[in-house]
């Protein structure tokens, strides 16, 4: 609360970016959005709040705009393996498997201990009747990040 009346009375929202994480974990869902808009709108190259924007649509339930919000963070930082799985989670909404495999894949690439993008990549798999290679996936990321939690619960749902 005390750093949103500073960031608003000194109209610097933008100085928020980095805490954006806490402001769609804290705050209800429409505040949140209201919040994650007045930041963007003061600073539109904050590349991690476009990535947890596109977490709160999703969560919204409104995965075109989370998948916008995750091209958006990935196109000001194509490094930034996070905004990839946002983006892979919000293709396997939308029910574009392939995509979303290859997204996961790139974030991956750019950081192979993100357990949601193994998870990703195994879902769309999975979709796509691949389930012996969502599997491998699966245990892949078991050997390189045996005690996540996310991924113990993929390997109970995927029979890995």
């Amino acid at each position: 609360d005390h750093a949103l009346r500073l960031a608003r009375q000194s109209r610097r929202m933008g100085d928020l970016d980095g805490s954006s994480h806490l402001i769609i974990d804290l705050l209800p869902a429409e505040q949140a959005c209201r919040v994650i808009d007045a930041i963007l709108a003061d600073q539109p190259d904050a590349a991690i709040t476009w990535n947890n924007r596109a977490i709160l649509m999703r969560r919204m339930k409104c995965p075109e705009e989370a998948l916008a919000s995750a091209e958006k963070a990935i196109a000001l930082n194509a490094a930034y393996a996070k905004a990839w799985v946002n983006r892979a989670n919000a293709l396997v909404e939308l029910h574009r498997f392939a995509e979303a495999q290859a997204s996961a894949s790139q974030a991956l690439d750019f950081d192979p201990c993100l357990s949601g993008a193994y998870c990703a990549k195994a879902t769309a798999l999975a979709q796509m009747n691949r389930l012996t290679e969502a599997r491998e996936v699966i245990r892949s990321g078991l050997s390189l990040l045996p005690d996540d939690p996310l991924l113990q619960k993929a390997a109970r749902v995927f029979g890995s």
